[in-house]
């Protein structure tokens, strides 16, 4: 059901508020109706019969105000999603504007011009330089696997990381499938 997703959550948020504060106006209405016409049948009471009216009043008021943060909160929420989804368009406006003005070097064109010596295979940290590789390739972002890259001191590694960021995973993966190759 698309209800119970939690899909364009900030307009749900929003939608809550809205509900939230309709329903609480209204039940204050109602409230105030019945405690005015109970106030006046009542003797004793007949003297505060305006403290409901009051009610009907002021209530309204603050329900309305005490829905802004949910409001707001969904509003903030659905900007960042906003601005996430731009974000991805315009990385890959960036990466199509790159493949069009440097051909040669697009994704599918890679070429590895880096000198691959035994130095290059050895162990850092214990681990291959494959391994480092295949772990750095499985970061969702290109930020969080550059960072990763930047711990591994070797100069092939240095050499890549000069390069432009669109440019690094293909490098990355190009030097993987090379060092594979040598290896097998």
């Amino acid at each position: 059901m698309g209800i119970f997703n939690f899909d364009n959550i900030g307009e749900k948020m929003k939608k809550l508020a809205k509900w939230c504060c309709w329903i609480g106006i209204v039940l204050d209405l109602v409230a105030s109706v019945v405690c005015f016409v109970w106030f006046l049948l009542d003797d004793t009471l007949i003297r505060i019969c305006w403290v409901p009216l009051a009610g009907c009043v002021v209530y309204p008021f603050l329900i309305w105000i005490g829905c802004w943060p949910l409001y707001a909160f969904g509003d903030i929420v659905e900007k960042v999603e906003m601005m996430s989804l731009r974000t991805v368009r315009i990385d890959q406006i960036q990466k199509d504007v790159n493949t069009l003005t440097h051909p040669e070097e697009s994704e599918t064109k890679v070429k590895l011009e880096f000198k691959l010596s035994q130095d290059t295979q050895s162990e850092i940290k214990g681990k291959p330089l494959t391994e480092h590789l295949e772990y750095a390739l499985r970061y969702q972002t290109d930020s969080g696997m550059i960072s990763y890259l930047r711990s591994i001191k070797n100069e092939v590694i240095d050499d890549i990381l000069e390069r432009p960021e669109a440019e690094i995973r293909p490098l990355v993966r190009g030097l993987l499938n090379k060092l594979k190759g040598e290896t097998e």
